[in-house]
C-alpha cells in the first residue's frame, strides 16, 4: 500500500483536482497528506476508491518525519 501523497502523484491528481472530486477544499486534502488530520470514513471510502487501498498509518508517519526535518524516508517491510 501507498502513502496518499504518493498515490495522489503517480495517478496524476493535483491536491486541487482530489479535493474537487471528493467535495473537499484544497487544504482538507493537504492536511490529510501531513497528518493533521485523518479523513471521515466517507472520504476514506472516495479515495480508495479513486486510487485503491492506501496506508494511512504510513502517510501519518511519512508525514511526522517530513515536519520533523529529516530528509529520509522509514521503509516498513511488510
Amino acid at each position: 500500500m501507498k502513502t496518499l501523497r504518493i498515490a495522489r502523484i503517480e495517478n496524476g491528481w493535483s491536491q486541487t483536482m482530489l479535493a474537487k472530486v471528493c467535495d473537499l477544499t484544497q487544504a482538507t486534502i493537504s492536511n490529510l497528506e501531513t497528518g493533521r488530520t485523518q479523513p471521515a470514513d466517507r472520504t476514506r471510502r472516495q479515495i480508495e476508491t479513486l486510487f485503491g487501498p492506501i496506508d494511512w498509518d504510513e502517510t501519518r508517519k511519512q508525514a511526522v518525519i517530513l515536519r520533523n526535518g529529516h530528509q529520509t524516508a522509514i521503509e516498513t517491510k511488510g
